[in-house]
């Protein structure tokens, strides 16, 4: 099997017109490039900014889980101490009704 090679002669003469246009089309894609990389620094900006941002508010979530769980448990206590004084309270009203049956009944005797 024999291919055939097929040579390309350089062009030894390129127009100026040609190199006009080709130097035109090139400025357009540098420019279009610079506008493009400078609207990209300034998206990154932005996204480092919010991300930043996003930290900050998540330190802050934190830091009001933190207090959200003291007080849950300050009102543990206080409702553990509510019930104990209610309890008291229980104890205190039934000695109370019971010195009250015991006085009725010493009056009576002392009547009677």
């Amino acid at each position: 099997m024999e291919s055939e090679a097929k040579t390309v002669e350089p062009k030894d003469h390129v127009s100026g017109d040609n190199l006009e246009k080709l130097s035109h089309r090139m400025t357009r894609v540098t420019e279009e490039a610079e506008l493009t990389l400078a609207e990209t620094t300034k998206a990154v900006v932005s996204l480092t900014a919010v991300m930043e941002l996003i930290r900050s508010q998540a330190a802050n979530v934190e830091k009001m889980a933190e207090e959200v769980s003291e007080l849950a448990g300050m009102a543990q206590k206080r409702a553990e101490s509510a019930r104990t004084f209610s309890m008291l309270a229980t104890i205190s009203s039934t000695i109370c009704t019971g010195l009250a049956v015991i006085l009725l009944v010493l009056l009576i005797q002392v009547k009677g």
